[in-house]
């Protein structure tokens, strides 16, 4: 056992008070604890901080019910905790290892509850703020891990543990899902926010440029274009655009646009040719298996037997996260994740358009970051396997937890009052009606009371 987990074990108690006075902590310290990711350090699951900290937190919003917003298990998340039950059910017939797919429906029944835990408390565009500069944050983290492998070990491309375990990848995903927000707050931002916006992008293209990862490019340039077309003051944007290229220019090295240039001449390089080998393998399984699939991450495992490397021990993932629900799941798999998906987008475009006829910038701010990293992630998913990365089901819960406070807006009265000022915490009533304001917060009655009607 790693010094670093003792350490983690030795906090648990203070943590479990936090977690219990706060359910709100809670679903923080679990993002967070995503970059630390202790749960790669060697623990058994049951012992695995994650695993805590989500059962306390769960408890915790069932003792604190009564404070936080009424509890409403919102169709995305039925969806994804049904995925995590049909994962459980296929298991019984995987075809190399039923105890591997049993082990890894566990962990997605594990992100599918987490997903809830955030719709449910992830209410409030305060909250949201908080949620995203914890992501941020982690993001920081894991690029000390950056500096040393490519500044002091002289490494072209570094390979950080961060994200679900996922190294360089899965940060570099991450770096392209919470752009959108830095360049909102860059841009749009005030005092420390805007400051800690504007030290932070350098670090986020420094990152980009020191993993090389080329899917992770892409999805940077698709956040980045996705931005540009949202946002409303296209002259401000030039302000942050101009000298995040003039930093790409500055840090790009020559390995970095060697690969980069590849792109285009994606069968001539080995690492593509060898993804659409898998694609290959894996569409091949799924013909055969097309409604019960061959069982959650068994499909490493049998490839290697089809290829004739090894023993069958070790993993060669399909690289496409469509393709590998397809052929571990099923048909059903694929549809219920694409389902749960789509209504997620629906529930923020929603919330984009109700805060363009509100003319309210927070709810439209966080509209617009949350579905810009959904899309990025499901691009991300094209050449990555990385439906089990923690931080999309982060995303997806906040999603679903701004939806709802949008429903809470609408029929508050203080939304329909003339004297209101549209935008969340902006309210400009007489001082004779202050007494009979509502308030949006949902650690107030007035919140329950309008999410009760």
């Amino acid at each position: 056992m790693s010094i670093r987990l003792i350490l983690v074990y030795i906090a648990i108690p203070f943590l479990v008070f936090g977690i219990l006075t706060k359910p709100f902590f809670g679903i923080m310290l679990l993002t967070i604890f995503v970059s630390i990711r202790p749960d790669i350090w060697g623990a058994p699951e049951f012992l695995r901080p994650g695993f805590i900290f989500t059962v306390l937190t769960l408890i915790s919003l069932f003792i604190h019910r009564k404070k936080e917003p009424k509890l409403r298990l919102d169709v995305t998340v039925i969806i994804f905790l049904m995925l995590g039950l049909w994962m459980l059910f296929d298991a019984q017939f995987a075809l190399y290892s039923p105890m591997i797919s049993q082990d890894f429906a566990i962990r997605y029944l594990k992100l599918g509850v987490q997903l809830f835990l955030a719709a449910s408390l992830i209410t409030s565009t305060k909250r949201l703020n908080l949620f995203f500069w914890i992501i941020i944050a982690g993001m920081l983290w894991l690029t000390k891990s950056v500096l040393a492998q490519y500044v002091f070990e002289g490494r072209v491309r570094v390979d950080p543990m961060g994200g679900s375990g996922g190294g360089g990848n899965a940060m570099a995903t991450t770096l392209g899902m919470t752009i959108p927000f830095l360049f909102y707050k860059a841009t749009e931002g005030k005092g420390k926010e805007r400051i800690f916006a504007l030290i932070a992008i350098p670090f986020w293209i420094f990152d980009l440029v020191a993993i090389g990862s080329r899917g992770g490019f892409l999805g940077f340039v698709l956040a980045t274009g996705l931005f540009f077309i949202r946002l409303r003051r296209k002259l401000k944007l030039m302000t942050v655009i101009v000298p995040a290229v003039l930093l790409l220019s500055i840090f790009g090295t020559a390995y970095f646009w060697d690969r980069m240039k590849t792109i285009p001449d994606y069968e001539q390089d080995a690492s593509a040719s060898n993804r659409i080998a898998m694609w290959k393998i894996a569409l091949k399984y799924s013909e055969e298996n097309l409604v019960l699939g061959i069982g959650t991450r068994n499909f490493p495992f049998l490839s290697k037997k089809v290829l004739g490397v090894g023993d069958g021990q070790g993993g060669l993932v399909v690289h496409n996260s469509y393709i590998e629900l397809l052929v571990e799941n099923g048909l059903p798999g694929l549809v219920l994740y694409l389902l749960g998906v789509s209504i997620a987008l629906l529930h923020v475009r929603k919330c984009r358009k109700f805060a363009k006829r509100a003319k309210d910038d927070r709810v439209l701010l966080f509209a617009n970051s949350l579905e810009i990293a959904i899309w990025v992630f499901l691009f991300r998913g094209l050449t990555g396997s990385n439906y089990f990365d923690d931080n999309f089901y982060y995303i997806i819960g906040a999603s679903v937890g701004l939806y709802q406070y949008v429903q809470v807006l609408r029929k508050s009265p203080a939304h329909q009052d003339p004297v209101f000022s549209p935008g969340l915490n902006r309210f400009r009533h007489r001082k004779s009606d202050r007494k009979n304001r509502v308030s949006l917060d949902p650690s107030s009655a007035g919140f329950a009371q309008v999410n009760k009607e």
